[in-house]
């Protein structure tokens, strides 16, 4: 079978044009994948007969056609029943005769556990749009109809070979994988049509219709007849069309040899230039890479530049100030001996009293500030606590007997709001613990199709892995239940009913053993009831009262579940309620139900739970879809948000009240230890001083040669004050040079201990490559290479990620290319 081009302006085409077909496993194209290119070019696809040329076409018109419009016999021109999706996918090739039965059956050339690929990519020249249209087909063990599909849209370009393989056993696998990458999948045609036709811009299927009655047309009825009849001359054309044949399977081989040598050569450039920017890229990586490792020598040579220059700047100015110092200390020693002589000379003119006087103004004037200090601070608290300033002793005794009342309350409210503070910080941990317990069942409930709560759903996982059992072998009972559509105001009443059966497991009677193992070696953490399923039931009698009125009749069962026989048994007893709508109603039957959810069982015992809401869906564990009660659990987040912001701000109005007492009190205890107003009385200090100065001026009017020498004594002592102000002064400066010189000495050790590493030599041939990214700007400062590190660092690590990125799509193109050039 040959695919021939017709060349012509592809790229000129408008609308989508198919480029590539590509089967798997379909009809007799086994075990690979067998692709058509056609590029968006019109194509004439010939071969003998059987070759599978409708195969082909049957193909095509699977990927665009729902399953009950298409006839595959038409195309093949065969009998009603010789072909069918099943035969495709299962290869039919023959068929063997029974000789004992004298049937026959088809054989395949693939068994139940292959699946198979059907993909077609489909371009738009104009836009550069592709979209990707594919089937996935799978026969399930023992399944004697027809064979399962799903349907997959892309709006980018899939392959079979790299996008439809290993994937594991489970198609499902497949799907997840698929939907990952961007690609739709359906279950049922008519979205999947849908889907498709707006991609490819087909306004409504009767397009697709005359498309259908066109492409599989092999026999065209009497156009020879009519064309030999009534266009062509008679003559004799049997040896015209024979020579004719022959010279055209000569040109055509001929022809094939020439385009397949030019493609071949002209394949050969991409390739090549595919290779080339491969190890350019390559060589780019590797200098990157180099100049990476290279990066922190170049930064380090910079700093022990910068840090050289420290030590010797910081040396410098140390020995500077060394010597400032000394001469300070000299000039203090000198002035020193001056002040004791003349201390001993104005002792010998009566300056003995004045001396006194001096000691006690100084003391008292330390006292003085000392007052002053204390009682700013004792006037700063009473400002604080919202109490009137003092000024004598009366004064203070009243705001003592207010400081110790207004303590007792606030310890009083203090403890108030931190009892209520302790409330509200525990309503708000347990919204907070219902907020994401919530979370956590929304999180489950959008990667599962079952209503059961997580931590149930959590335990079924851990048996399962642990006995290597598919999860579905082991259900809940309210996965197979839910109630029918149209009785949705029984829904609740039936929750309050069978909401304990529905948390049970169902464990078929082949792992019943192993199940009871498990669990009775493990400790569970939590409850769990579960029943075993036997494999046959014993013939049930027919009820003696009419199901059309219970609740076993407003329910519906899983349509798929081997269970289901045991479980409509057991329903029948568990759910035998009847369905009544009033109360006299209620009271006159032996078993009834509610919409409520009031029960009535046999023996008088009455039921009804009211410990939530009975149309809470956030509560609801049947059926098997979850929308109603993801929508009901977002509802109820809603609301729990809005409760917790409400508690959040009680909270934090709390907090701020009991953190304003709590300073207040404070405010008042340190108010407490003042007791004495003498260590506040600051006045009667300057009192003091002043009475003791005035004495002083007294004795020195009297002498003249005693004021001489206390002036000289006053003029000698400020000078020595001066200068031992400015010795503590260059002492601090000298303690803060030394330190930046034995931080910089560090910084020069360090730096030298790595340029001495046996990496540095290699490192120098890429200092004038990092030279130039660093740029003219260099840094002033240590810390400088630290950021410019950072910088260069990040630079090379984005231009590394892409010369990857690059080299990587290199790599694809060559050996994309090598993959065309072979076949």
């Amino acid at each position: 079978m040959t695919d021939h081009d017709q060349t012509g302006a592809v790229a000129a085409a408008p609308g989508f044009r198919l480029l590539r077909l590509e089967l798997r496993n379909w009809g007799t194209f086994d075990g690979r994948v067998w692709t058509f290119r056609l590029d968006g070019a019109t194509a004439l696809l010939t071969g003998d007969i059987g070759s599978g040329k409708s195969t082909v076409v049957d193909a095509i018109t699977t990927l665009l056609l729902p399953a009950h419009k298409i006839s595959y016999n038409r195309a093949a021109g065969a009998e009603t029943r010789e072909r069918s999706l099943r035969s495709y996918v299962l290869g039919y090739y023959k068929s063997e005769r029974n000789e004992a039965t004298g049937t026959s059956r088809p054989v395949g050339l693939r068994g139940g556990s292959s699946y198979s690929v059907l993909l077609g990519v489909f371009g738009n020249a104009a836009t550069g749009a592709t979209v990707t249209l594919g089937q996935v087909f799978w026969t399930r063990d023992g399944n004697s109809g027809q064979p399962e599909r799903f349907f997959v849209t892309a709006g980018e370009e899939l392959t079979v070979g790299t996008d439809f393989v290993d994937f594991g056993s489970e198609v499902a696998q497949l799907r997840k994988r698929l939907r990952q990458s961007g690609a739709k999948i359906y279950d049922h045609f008519p979205e999947y049509g849908k889907d498709f036709r707006r991609r490819l811009g087909i306004a409504s299927d009767q397009a697709m219709d005359l498309f259908h009655q066109t492409v599989s047309m092999k026999a065209v009825g009497d156009l020879n007849d009519f064309v030999r009849n009534h266009m062509l001359e008679p003559f004799d054309a049997a040896d015209w069309i024979r020579r004719l044949v022959a010279h055209f399977d000569d040109l055509t081989r001929a022809h094939e040899a020439v385009v397949k040598a030019r493609e071949q050569l002209a394949e050969l450039h991409p390739l090549l230039d595919a290779c080339d920017a491969y190890d350019g890229h390559a060589a780019q990586i590797a200098s990157l890479d180099a100049q990476r490792s290279a990066l922190p020598y170049f930064c380090a040579r910079g700093k022990a530049e910068l840090f050289r220059a420290e030590v010797t700047t910081h040396s410098s100015a140390l020995a500077a100030e060394q010597a400032a110092l000394a001469g300070v200390k000299g000039r203090i020693a000198e002035l020193g001996q001056r002040r004791d002589r003349l201390t001993l000379e104005r002792a010998g003119h009566g300056g003995d009293r004045v001396a006194e006087l001096e000691r006690q103004v100084s003391e008292t004037e330390t006292a003085r500030e000392e007052r002053r200090r204390r009682f700013d601070r004792y006037a700063g608290l009473l400002a604080e606590a919202g109490l009137a300033p003092v000024e004598a002793l009366p004064q203070f005794t009243d705001r003592r007997g207010e400081v110790a009342d207004e303590l007792a309350r606030c310890g009083q409210d203090r403890a108030d709001r931190q009892n209520e503070l302790t409330e509200a910080a525990v309503a708000v941990r347990e919204l907070a613990g219902q907020e994401q317990e919530i979370n956590a069942e929304l999180r489950s409930l959008r990667e599962r199709r079952s209503n059961i709560p997580r931590r149930s759903l959590e335990l079924r996982a851990r048996i399962c892995a642990e006995l290597n059992l598919p999860e579905v072998t082991l259900p809940f009972a309210g996965e197979l239940i839910q109630v029918r559509p149209g009785e949705s105001d029984w829904e609740g009443a039936a929750e309050r009913v069978l909401r304990g059966f529905a948390l049970s497991l169902l464990v078929p009677d082949a792992h019943y053993s192993a199940v009871a193992d498990w669990v009775d070696r493990r400790h569970l953490g939590g409850r769990l009831v579960y029943y075993r399923v036997p494999a046959t039931l014993p013939r049930q009698p027919e009820p003696g009262y009419d199901e059309r009125q219970t609740l076993f009749a407003k329910l519906e069962l899983h349509p798929e579940s081997p269970l289901r026989p045991w479980l409509e048994r057991e329903l029948r007893r568990r759910a035998g309620y009847q369905c009544v709508d009033s109360l006299a109603e209620f009271r006159r039957v032996d078993r009834a139900l509610t919409r409520t959810g009031q029960v009535k069982d046999v023996g008088g015992r009455h039921e009804k739970d009211d410990r939530s809401r009975i149309d809470d869906r956030s509560g609801y564990v049947l059926g098997w879809s979850v929308e109603q009660k993801i929508d009901a659990l977002l509802a109820k987040a809603q609301l729990l948000a809005e409760r917790q912001t409400r508690a959040t701000a009680d909270r934090d109005g709390l907090i701020k009240q009991l953190n304003r007492l709590t300073g207040r009190h404070g405010t008042l205890s340190k108010l407490v230890e003042f007791t004495d107003f003498t260590e506040l009385d600051w006045a009667a200090a300057v009192q003091r001083i002043e009475r003791l100065r005035s004495e002083k001026r007294q004795l020195e009017a009297s002498s003249g040669e005693l004021a001489r020498l206390t002036a000289e004594l006053e003029r000698v002592t400020v000078e020595l004050t001066e200068l031992g102000d400015e010795r503590d002064t260059r002492q601090s400066r000298i303690g803060q040079v030394r330190g930046q010189v034995d931080r910089a000495e560090q910084g020069l050790r360090d730096t030298r201990r790595l340029l001495d590493e046996p990496g540095y030599g290699a490192a120098l041939e890429c200092f004038d490559t990092l030279g130039k990214r660093a740029g003219d700007t260099v840094p002033a400062e240590p810390a400088g290479y630290d950021r410019l590190r950072d910088e260069i660092e990040t630079q090379l690590r984005l231009e590394r990620d892409e010369a990857a990125r690059r080299q990587a799509a290199a790599s694809n193109r060559a050996v994309g290319r090598m993959a065309d050039f072979r076949r």
